[in-house]
């Protein structure tokens, strides 16, 4: 499976801001990664006995999209009739057509069914469990023309995606996000788990 890992750093709130870097994103990321548990590669190629090879690439550089975070995070698109926050999905698309005219899009599907097989948002707002969008999710694409199908990008579309913090990545034992020293790979790991198909299995019901 083919992961594109997409770098966003909002106009308002920049990497450099919060002290971000790509070198982290790839340590969590790659093949060999120090990180304080396992980077993605690792704990998939470990867990699945070496089944799952994960051909994940982090882009050199941050993407920027057009606003500020603000904007993304009230914009709303009507959907067969629903008022749905996407703005998530509006960034994904600003990147990939971005990314269209300096790299291969097409070389991200794998089982050659037109779609990438994973794009993974890492983006530098604050974690916030108030609010979906500063929170981490795995999530299916509902942005398409007039006709129902999704955008294409050199030949392919984007379906499956993840949409998370740089922040959770400096979560400690306690909950806070403040270990900043530290490489916590465990929510990027939980959320492509969904992308592979893996339900929740805690208490979504919160009866105990």
């Amino acid at each position: 499976s083919s992961v594109l890992v997409i770098p966003v750093e909002f106009k308002d709130v920049t990497a450099a801001s919060k002290g971000y870097t790509i070198a982290t994103l790839k340590e969590a990321f790659k093949e060999g990664g120090k990180t304080d548990y396992f980077s993605l590669y690792d704990y998939y190629y470990t867990s699945s006995y070496g089944q799952l090879a994960l051909d994940i690439t982090v882009l050199d550089s941050w993407f920027q999209p057009q606003y500020t975070s603000t904007y993304y995070k009230n914009k709303t698109m009507n959907y067969e009739g629903e008022e749905i926050f996407i703005g998530d999905q509006v960034v994904m698309d600003e990147a990939l057509r971005a990314l269209e005219s300096k790299l291969d899009l097409s070389k991200f599907d794998s089982d050659n069914n037109n779609i990438i097989d994973a794009v993974i948002m890492v983006n530098t707002l604050n974690v916030d469990a108030e609010s979906d969008f500063n929170w981490a999710y795995r999530y299916w694409n509902t942005y398409t023309d007039d006709e129902g199908y999704y955008y294409e990008y050199d030949g392919v579309s984007a379906n499956d995606y993840i949409w998370a913090s740089y922040q959770f990545l400096h979560e400690d034992e306690n909950g806070n996000y403040t270990n900043t020293s530290g490489v916590n790979t465990y929510t990027f790991i939980h959320e492509f788990g969904h992308v592979l198909g893996v339900d929740d299995y805690y208490d979504t019901a919160y009866v105990g």
